[in-house]
């Protein structure tokens, strides 16, 4: 008779970090009940630990504390297992562009379907749901478990401008765009641009490289390139800060924009 470790040891030796109950029950030709003692102890020695109904995950020594395995590790196996699209976002995507040290105890993923956001351990994964996500330039990244969805650099500055509460208020975004956007292709990002059904966060990001990011040359000619296109366009006046109220605002009429908050960036 084979034992759930046994089981466990044979995933482990193929590369697989994951099983679901139906495959271990298969495997091991045993009923339901003796399974779940089996699931119950493994998981109380830290060995195992049920991610969401129908996943558990295989927890080798180095992750047992932490009671889950890396966040981009556990997303690339429980969309697969969910075969939900989405892709890594926000300030979550900003750390792999180098914005190491913006990194957060969250993860963020957008997603086309509202889900409950996931406590495994010590990892929290925040689940935001985006209309047309699916148009949304990506790329894959390997990791441990598979691949992972990332949004591009060019769409992640457009979804942390679109999302600035998620990603913790426009003093933050600022702060990690001073990082990310030397990383930006102007060509990619104008294609997103063009792509996109709004236009509010281009004059945001115009006005933040005009008035609060640090200049050089290539930003320079990003700021012309947005004036060319802010220009062409009939757009309305916008807040720079979604849900701030100030009694006394200044309008900036190069970007349109409402100048109803001080952005603060946090310390590089």
């Amino acid at each position: 008779m084979k034992y759930l470790n046994e089981f466990i040891d044979e995933l482990l030796a193929k590369g697989k970090k994951s099983f679901t109950p139906n495959e271990a029950k298969d495997a091991l030709g045993i009923s339901y009940g003796a399974l779940k003692a089996s699931l119950f102890r493994l998981s109380q020695k830290k060995e195992i630990v049920r991610v969401v109904r129908g996943l558990y995950l295989i927890l080798t020594p180095e992750y047992r504390k932490s009671g889950c395995l890396p966040p981009d590790h556990l997303i690339s196996l429980l969309m697969n297992y969910w075969k939900i699209p989405y892709y890594t976002g926000l300030i979550s995507a900003a750390a792999y562009y180098g914005a190491a040290h913006q990194q957060s105890q969250i993860f963020q993923v957008i997603t086309s379907k509202q889900l409950r956001h996931i406590h495994c351990g010590k990892v929290k994964v925040i689940f935001i749901t985006k209309k047309n996500m699916v148009d949304t330039p990506i790329q894959k990244v390997n990791v441990p478990t598979g691949y992972l969805n990332l949004s591009t650099v060019e769409a992640t500055v457009m979804d942390l401008l679109c999302y600035t509460k998620a990603s913790g208020g426009l003093g933050r975004v600022a702060t990690i765009l001073e990082e990310l956007i030397d990383e930006v292709d102007n060509r990619k990002l104008l294609e997103v641009i063009k792509d996109s059904k709004e236009i509010a966060w281009v004059q945001r990001l115009g006005y933040l490289l005009s008035h609060v990011l640090t200049k050089n040359e290539k930003r320079k000619q990003l700021i012309q390139i947005l004036k060319k296109y802010i220009q062409q366009k009939n757009v309305n006046k916008v807040l720079l800060q979604i849900g701030a109220i100030a009694k006394n605002y200044s309008i900036d009429p190069e970007w349109n924009v409402v100048i109803n908050a001080k952005i603060e960036m946090d310390e590089l």
